[in-house]
């Protein structure tokens, strides 16, 4: 549903055309970026600070993202110290993509929560603590095929 619908707003249809051209791991990934992804970007191209509280602190631009030039696709990886290193060593390692990112990322949702509930009036709804488990760091990580290329790298994720 968040990636198909055509009568919402430019942002959501920007960033569903864009999430419908990589495969997630799973829905619950794919949510939790979908996430990020909005919060992250509404404050991008509507820049107040009500927008800006709502980024989560684990998405909000480094020092050093502020002050060195870089593909935008490093600013929707949740792990602001890998975002660094990737700033700072850009042309070092051609074998990073956003396939290969999309391919890897994966979201710790518990598996006996369901992704959706409903409310007292029976909406349907994301799960009451979907919200901070995509805001908790901790609960990304990167597997495979990421985590072998990249061994080296796992210390600037979690």
């Amino acid at each position: 549903m968040l990636l198909h619908s055509t009568n919402d707003s430019p942002l959501t249809m920007l960033i569903g055309t864009t999430l419908r051209q990589f495969q997630a791991r799973n829905v619950e990934t794919l949510c939790g970026l979908y996430l990020l992804v909005y919060r992250l970007l509404r404050w991008r191209i509507y820049p107040n600070p009500d927008w800006y509280h709502d980024v989560p602190i684990l998405m909000r631009p480094t020092e050093v993202q502020n002050t060195h030039l870089h593909p935008v696709c490093i600013d929707f990886l949740p792990w602001p110290a890998l975002r660094d290193y990737l700033c700072q060593n850009q042309n070092k390692d051609s074998r990073h993509s956003v396939d290969l990112y999309m391919r890897s990322i994966k979201l710790h949702w518990p598996p006996e929560k369901p992704l959706l509930c409903t409310d007292s009036g029976g909406a349907v709804e994301l799960h009451p603590d979907f919200e901070a488990t995509v805001c908790d760091a901790q609960s990304w990580t990167l597997v495979s095929p990421w985590a072998e290329a990249f061994e080296h790298l796992k210390m600037h994720v979690n």
